[in-house]
């Protein structure tokens, strides 16, 4: 049997889209010194999944009024540049801070974009956030909220391992498979959303029958945390048929469950 148990993968930083144009610096008058414009940040947007362009690279639209419900949000930026600059991205969520890995961007204007995404088809937890990116001392933000489940673990999920997809250096179950019993299969996986546990120890366990067949734990690092769990048969078998339950614990507390049957 194998186990994994996995804290969220690096943010992976801001992500760009195309330089339309590369900045020219203007010739101060007549002295022949190029004379260099501030960098600026314009055009701040927060939108859900269903408002952001994969063509254009940002949010069609600005939501940050709205109440989002989606699990995946994000936000764009317009960016100016005469000279090169490094970026940085970050959001809170509920006042914890979610830092991007910074980018350091050439003269030219640019879309920059950072998001959450959770991966399953689950509501990012509620909550009151913002996102930001500062440039050169300069920093622009926008506030928003979310209408996702809240509590200790959200977004239980239980699933076959061959519906799961990757998210870092572990895997995520793309939808939540417990509520009709499961198709035989070789490999099962658990998952949750631990959104406001750092510094605290989360267990997770997988049981059939009463017994545990599978267990991890690990401290966990940082804001809206998710954690997995697998286990698998034997090579040319299925596990066995029956009950089981995913079982979630956080600072050494039970916190949640979730029951499933697998046909055998």
């Amino acid at each position: 049997m194998n186990n994994l148990y996995r804290p969220p993968p690096v943010r992976a930083g801001v992500f760009a889209a195309l330089a339309v144009a590369a900045a020219s610096a203007a010739l101060a008058g007549g002295s022949g010194a190029s004379a260099q414009a501030a960098p600026t940040l314009h055009d701040l947007r927060v939108c859900g999944a269903t408002s952001f362009s994969r063509e254009l690279q940002e949010c069609t639209a600005d939501e940050s009024a709205a109440v989002l419900t989606s699990n995946r949000i994000t936000c764009s930026v317009e960016v100016d540049l005469d000279a090169p600059a490094r970026l940085q991205a970050w959001m809170t969520y509920n006042g914890a801070r979610i830092d991007f890995a910074p980018a350091d961007l050439q003269p030219g204007q640019y879309t920059r974009w950072s998001n959450e995404n959770l991966k399953i088809d689950r509501p990012l937890p509620g909550g009151a956030w913002t996102c930001g990116f500062t440039l050169s001392g300069t920093t622009l933000t926008a506030s928003f909220k979310t209408d996702g489940p809240v509590g200790d673990v959200v977004n239980t999920a239980a699933c076959r391992y061959a519906s799961t997809v990757r998210f870092g250096s572990g895997r995520v179950c793309r939808t939540d498979e417990s509520p009709a019993p499961i198709p035989a299969t070789n490999a099962i996986a658990c998952y949750a959303t631990y959104p406001s546990a750092a510094g605290k120890f989360a267990r997770l366990t997988i049981v059939r029958g009463g017994r545990v067949v599978q267990a991890a734990s690990q401290r966990i690092g940082v804001p809206l945390a998710w954690a997995w769990i697998w286990t698998k048969a034997p090579r040319g078998s299925t596990l066995p048929g029956g009950s089981y339950e995913c079982r979630y614990w956080l600072a050494g507390k039970p916190v949640a469950k979730k029951p499933f049957r697998l046909k055998g």
